[in-house]
């Protein structure tokens, strides 16, 4: 949009310049001298309606100094050499802000033509904020999720390779390639710490050691692992079943001997090494039939019947006699 358009209900100089004159760094400056509120990504025309206010309530002394300040030796030198037919100098020469920075500039700043060929918007995204959008997506993100700063449109390579910087392409290459080599037999990331790089291991597990041409870091090709070093592939499935075996005696025994607390707010493990079966959460205290899990105080109101009806305390389980036995002792023989 053009100044001229763009400025045309707010008045024709603030503090001595020009509204495309204006850079809007330094109005963020002078406003936040005095303390006025303005959201972070605020436009330059709602900073230049605020500072027009602040014109209105500041010294004729204060505006000379805010003036001065404003016009530093590049705008000053800008305001010499324009006419004072602004409507003529907008129309010969017109800016545009860039919906990414705020700040002005002229067409040749922007890109000559739609970023994509999908895009469905001229670009209002200057050259600059371009490079910088697509460097700061590279290491990022995948090579083929870089997108227009401007709406969803993933950028295809050839538009990557014009704007992106030249090191920062570099990298955007090497994924590009990695990404058709990762489905090619014996292809394999490296592992090292900080390295994205990968290479095709052509020894496979013959020689399954694959030695990073980018940072020399050891990957073992078989176990896609740091290199065992010490040991073979084979000792390393020997160690790594014995383990496995060694893991499922050790869940199968605590699983035997030990039993979560049925408090749904705890679930504690819980041993029994000794005793009768009436058991007391050591930390949330609930108490419970560790046989069944049958909660103690259901047990003391409804009495055996509470119990599960495998559970050998379940009144079909007992005999007349056990059922006459003290109340309390009765549950836990």
């Amino acid at each position: 949009m053009a100044r001229a358009e763009l400025y045309q209900d707010l008045p024709k100089r603030i503090f001595g310049l020009r509204c495309s004159q204006h850079r809007v760094f330094k109005i963020r400056d002078v406003l936040s001298h005095y303390k006025k509120r303005f959201r972070r990504r605020a436009t330059k025309d709602r900073l230049l309606r605020l500072l027009a206010n602040l014109e209105g309530e500041v010294s004729n002394a204060e505006q000379e100094a805010i003036h001065e300040w404003l016009s530093s030796e590049e705008e000053k030198q800008a305001v010499d050499g324009f006419s004072e037919d602004e409507s003529v100098d907008e129309d010969v020469n017109p800016q545009f802000d860039c919906c990414v920075c705020m700040n002005s500039s002229y067409i040749e700043d922007f890109p000559e033509q739609k970023i994509t060929e999908l895009c469905n918007h001229s670009p209002t995204v200057c050259r600059r904020c371009l490079i910088q959008s697509i460097d700061s997506q590279i290491p990022d993100v995948s090579w083929d999720q870089v997108r227009c700063p401007e709406c969803p449109e993933p950028l295809p390579y050839n538009v990557v390779k014009i704007w992106a910087s030249p090191e920062v392409f570099e990298r955007y290459e090497q994924k590009s390639l990695l990404a058709a080599f990762r489905d090619m037999p014996n292809f394999t990331m490296c592992l090292g710490s900080g390295c994205d790089s990968g290479q095709i291991h052509e020894t496979g597990d013959y020689q399954p050691i694959m030695k990073c041409t980018t940072c020399h870091f050891k990957t073992c090709f078989t176990h896609k692992m740091p290199w065992h070093s010490g040991q073979t592939c084979a000792d390393y499935d020997a160690e790594r079943k014995e383990r496995i075996k060694q893991e499922a005696a050790s869940e199968q025994l605590i699983s035997q001997t030990t039993k979560k607390c049925p408090n749904p707010q705890c679930g504690h493990g819980i041993e029994k090494n000794g005793g009768c079966d009436h058991m007391t959460c050591m930390l949330c205290e609930y108490q419970f039939c560790y046989i069944c899990l049958a909660p103690w105080k259901l047990i003391m109101r409804e009495g055996n019947t509470a119990h599960a009806p495998d559970c050998k305390y379940h009144s079909d389980r007992l005999s007349a006699g056990e059922l006459a036995i003290d109340p309390v002792a009765r549950f836990f023989r």
